[in-house]
């Protein structure tokens, strides 16, 4: 079995443990609002408020986390649209939705990337806060495998291009 075919199989059997063994009613009621957090509207309102309401510090935070997001949204529609990869719910049987029908591709996940990208940006400002961003940036990653629209190659990718976007852009900065 070639090494590709192993990766897709874990890939498979890793989403089915996430999105159907651990499935419960708490989880199933609070997945997809953390899975928003990672979505178009916290995403663009963070930033833009830090720059607008925030000062000194806070303020270049936010204009680091706008440019990190916009970076690696234009990265994330460039493989999402070079590799093509169908949705879990569209190539497999017994995946649990919560009615997210997505029309782009699942290749990387781009809540994953944002919400990684967020997270390094402020980790590398105020380090004190790690912890609490680390576990923000991973459950938003595995939210979206939790309610079936990504596998965890993809959560996994958009972790490591919201990371490395973002010390690309700090040091930049």
């Amino acid at each position: 079995m070639k090494i590709a075919e192993k990766l897709y199989i874990s890939d498979e059997k890793i989403l089915h443990v996430i999105n159907n063994k651990i499935k419960c009613g708490f989880l199933d009621t609070i997945m997809p609002y953390v899975s928003k957090l990672g979505g178009a509207i916290f995403v663009a309102l963070l930033p833009i408020t830090l720059m607008i309401l925030g000062e000194g510090k806070i303020r270049l935070i936010g204009a680091e986390i706008f440019e990190s997001l916009f970076i690696s949204h234009l990265v994330v529609r460039i493989i999402k649209r070079t590799f093509m990869r169908v949705r879990p719910y569209d190539a497999l049987e017994q995946v649990y939705i919560f009615g997210n029908k997505l029309r782009d591709y699942s290749f990387p996940s781009g809540h994953t990337t944002a919400s990684f990208s967020i997270a390094t940006i402020v980790i590398l400002n105020v380090s004190y806060l790690m912890m609490p961003m680390i576990l923000f940036a991973s459950l938003v990653g595995v939210s979206r495998i939790y309610i079936g629209v990504h596998y965890p190659s993809d959560v996994i990718v958009g972790a490591v291009l919201g990371t490395v976007t973002s010390m690309i852009t700090y040091t930049m900065f």
